[in-house]
């Protein structure tokens, strides 16, 4: 028959090679296949163990991209590479996107170490980078906060661990210290107990350690009394926001005055003999 003997005449090494590329594309067809699936079987799994939800899309992406790469040696494998020469240019491709991405990988080690040490937790009020707002993500690069005037900022992981941090929400709760000055002419007696009424009627200030109320300095243009309330986290940009407001409207029931700089300037002729005889001499 025409046909067999037209496959009997094909180039048995054309034919390997053939059949070796149909093989490439089922491996490489499977592969992506099994990476995109691996989210789904992962996923229910390390929900059981206790890890954050950063953490398990770290692990799933980690597990994607481990797929896809040992596809891409299958594949070359199979189309006649030798496995060193497969080994060593995986290798040295690593290195180049190691070198190449290095700032990438600072960042990636400080979201590994972030996650095996738990400096910080989503949820968490930190203040890094002359930023302070409370933590909504961290990402496999960076770690996302939103402030009080809700704006979002992204911050690289790197630069987070080597400036360092201020965690508030560790001890679950936090110092809040305010200044409000008074008049030399108000009583700061009275001063000091309109500020602790309202810290008394504030069901957000906490009991335990109680709130402090004292005269901190003797400025140059009133009396700084500073207020020391324990809240909770999550109080606390509100609190900051509402006390002022509240102090003036106590301050103004108590007849407490809030000073403004001034200057008093005061005035010593040393001419005013000299000036008189010059007149009677006149």
């Amino acid at each position: 028959m025409p046909s067999v003997q037209w496959f009997q005449d094909i180039d048995p090494n054309l034919l390997d090679l053939i059949v070796r590329i149909v093989i490439v594309f089922g491996v490489l067809i499977a592969g992506r296949w099994l990476a995109k699936r691996t989210g789904y079987w992962l996923a229910k799994p390390l929900q059981r163990v206790p890890m954050s939800e950063t953490m398990v899309n770290l692990t799933i992406t980690l597990a994607h991209y481990s797929i896809l790469v040992l596809t891409l040696a299958i594949a070359l494998a199979v189309l006649g590479f030798p496995i060193t020469v497969i080994v060593s240019v995986i290798v040295l491709f690593l290195i180049i996107l190691a070198i190449a991405l290095q700032q990438s990988l600072a960042n990636l080690a400080a979201t590994i170490y972030f996650f095996l040490f738990k400096p910080f937790e989503v949820g968490h009020l930190l203040e890094t980078c002359g930023v302070m707002g409370f933590v909504k993500e961290i990402q496999l690069l960076s770690t996302v906060m939103v402030g009080n005037d809700f704006k979002t900022y992204i911050l690289p992981n790197a630069k987070i661990q080597s400036q360092g941090m201020t965690n508030y929400s560790l001890a679950g709760k936090i110092r809040l210290d305010m200044t409000f000055r008074i008049s030399y002419k108000s009583d700061v007696g009275t001063a000091k107990n309109a500020l602790m009424k309202i810290m008394d009627e504030d069901k957000r200030v906490l009991a335990d350690p109680p709130a402090m109320v004292f005269l901190k300095t003797l400025g140059d243009n009133g009396i700084d009394l500073e207020i020391r309330p324990f809240i909770r986290v999550d109080d606390y940009f509100r609190f900051q926001l509402e006390i002022p407001e509240r102090v003036k409207a106590e301050f103004d029931a108590a007849g407490i005055v809030i000073p403004f700089p001034q200057t008093d300037v005061h005035f010593y002729p040393t001419e005013t003999e000299p000036l008189k005889k010059k007149a009677n001499a006149v």
